[in-house]
């Protein structure tokens, strides 16, 4: 939550021309990033120091490596602490290139170092520990080495840091957080349901279509994390009605890329599965309630960020956990009553999350930026839903002529989809100035024109 609530401040106090402020409120950030840190290594210490209570290892030899590796990754999480206010630095003045080359970056040379490590060296795992917090250390340099040529100021200076930006960056990180109990709450409920009601086996079958439906959310959710320094900045600058917009097309654009990824699992979800884990993990209609239950939520994701662009998301995090509650337990009494099994806590699963975190988001944004109803479902869906139509018309053609895909033919039909999406996306998604901007990013497009 702290770096979502840097670099809406960053972006806000850009935008009003405060670098008095901005100021304060980085440094501020860094001072609390130290202490976050220091607390990481002493809780890794005491790890360490407390390991044979900690873990029973079958062989006593290991208790000195284990204690060693906690101590390393102790080090390395706090490396990420302490350089957390360079991200939000960097995605606040909107330098998200950077920010996400670096995490890139990062993730190559500590599978280049770990390769090298074990292959080269023979090294143990407190080797390639070390090697991890060695190349976290380099990554997280880099990081704040950008972020201090973007920002002109120093990130860690005592002397800037203020109790009143403490407050205002502690309070943001809180009721970020409580964006995320609702899911939690549902999700990990169910779990002890299914292992209690039924069977840990059930628990596993139902899982997986939960971890595709998650892996599919996180390309929309990477997009939607860019949204809330720019929504800071139109609130900075009171443009209402371009923040209207922005929200408008932000959803209409998560809408885009929720709707294929719930059709695509609901449509070729068992052939995955089957493809994953076996035959035995398919249950008819899991994945259809699974994709269908998670469309809205994937979709308003954009609101979630943008009204932490707003400092609004702490209202919407309380009332949402308060409808969601309401809406499971109800779930939770008709699953007692009909039986449980995986189908029934996908159901109870969707129309729950879809009402607290879907469709009460969407009444929530309209209400703060004063968008109507029928506005919002005509510019936000219309054209999703039309070119998504025909995308799920295509995947569709192979069963209803009786055949029986395996994974490779899913391949060849889901190109043919994405294909399909894409032209229409292109035409009837995009703009004539965007389609404009993609053109430019092809070499050899512009000297063709010429």
């Amino acid at each position: 939550g702290l770096a979502s609530g840097l670099n809406r401040y960053v972006a806000r106090y850009d935008a009003e021309n405060e670098p008095e402020l901005l100021k304060q409120i980085v440094a501020t950030a860094g001072v609390i990033q130290i202490g976050v840190a220091l607390i990481t290594l002493i809780a890794g210490a005491l790890v360490a120091t407390n390991i044979e209570q900690v873990f029973h290892l079958e062989e006593p030899q290991l208790y000195r490596a284990a204690a060693t590796i906690a101590v390393l990754f102790a080090a390395m999480l706090g490396a990420r602490m302490l350089s957390w206010p360079a991200r939000g630095v960097l995605t606040g003045r909107h330098l998200w290139s950077v920010n996400s080359s670096l995490s890139a970056y990062g993730d190559f040379l500590a599978l280049g170092v770990a390769v090298t490590v074990l292959t080269v060296f023979d090294g143990g795992l407190v080797m390639l520990a070390s090697a991890y917090l060695g190349a976290t250390i380099v990554t997280e340099s880099m990081r704040v080495f950008f972020a201090r040529r973007a920002f002109k100021q120093p990130i860690y200076a005592l002397q800037h840091a203020r109790k009143a930006m403490a407050r205002k960056l502690v309070m943001f990180g809180v009721k970020s957080n409580l964006l995320g109990m609702t899911q939690i709450m549902v999700m990990q409920t169910l779990r002890i349901v299914l292992v209690n009601a039924v069977s840990p086996a059930t628990l596993a079958i139902y899982a997986r279509p939960q971890a595709l439906r998650r892996f599919a959310a996180t390309f929309v959710s990477s997009y939607s994390a860019l949204l809330t320094p720019t929504a800071s900045s139109l609130q900075g600058l009171q443009r209402e009605e371009e923040m209207r917009d922005f929200l408008l097309s932000s959803l209409r654009v998560t809408a885009s890329l929720a709707l294929p990824l719930s059709i695509g699992l609901a449509l070729y979800g068992d052939i995955i599965i089957a493809t994953w884990m076996g035959p035995e993990y398919v249950v008819p209609w899991l994945n259809a309630a699974v994709g269908a239950g998670g469309f809205l939520v994937t979709t308003h994701s954009a609101v979630v960020t943008i009204m932490m662009g707003l400092n609004q998301h702490g209202k919407l995090a309380l009332r949402s956990l308060l409808i969601t509650a309401i809406v499971f337990a109800c779930g939770l009494a008709w699953g007692s009553y009909v039986g449980w099994s995986p189908v029934v806590a996908a159901i109870v699963a969707g129309v729950s999350l879809s009402i607290g975190c879907g469709a009460y988001y969407a009444w929530f944004a309209c209400r703060t930026l004063h968008i109507g109803a029928v506005e919002y479902l005509l510019k936000v869906y219309t054209v999703p839903v039309s070119c998504n139509l025909a995308f799920a018309a295509l995947l569709w053609t192979p069963m209803q002529l009786g055949l029986t895909l395996n994974f490779f033919d899913m391949l060849l039909w889901s190109a043919a989809g994405a294909v399909l999406l894409a032209s229409l996306y292109w035409r009837l998604l995009l703009n004539a100035q965007t389609r404009q901007r993609v053109l430019r990013k092809i070499p050899g497009i512009n000297k063709r024109r010429s």
